[in-house]
């Protein structure tokens, strides 16, 4: 009878010194890069696009010519499928971003809410 209450005593301690595990503040992107067939002279000639598979499924993405840290003001587009440009092409590399970067239905597929 002892014994059963230790051990009650231990599982009551335990669950009460459990931590919340925080959500994540930062997300992964993949970049890839794609060429641009004709661009004039001194134009960039790779588009880099920014993509981060939605929970609810498909994908979301960005595209621009320059290498993009900041990602407040831009928009990202959703898409059922990945873009046809980037089918049967590997991504360059991951890039982290801060989740309050973000804004719109990204956000919101992230965190479940809007800012």
């Amino acid at each position: 009878m002892k014994s059963l209450l230790y051990f009650c005593f231990v599982i009551v301690l335990f669950q009460g010194c459990k931590k919340d595990i925080p959500e994540p503040d930062v997300i992964k992107l993949q970049l890839y890069q794609t060429e641009i067939k004709f661009t004039n002279i001194g134009e960039p000639n790779i588009l880099n696009w920014y993509v981060r598979v939605a929970n609810k499924g498909g994908y979301y993405y960005l595209y621009n010519t320059k290498n993009i840290t900041d990602f407040s003001d831009y928009s990202f587009e959703y898409s059922q499928g990945l873009p046809k440009d980037l089918v049967n092409k590997s991504p360059v590399r991951d890039i982290v971003v801060r989740i309050n970067q973000l804004n719109g239905d990204m956000y919101f597929d992230i965190m479940g809410r809007l800012k």
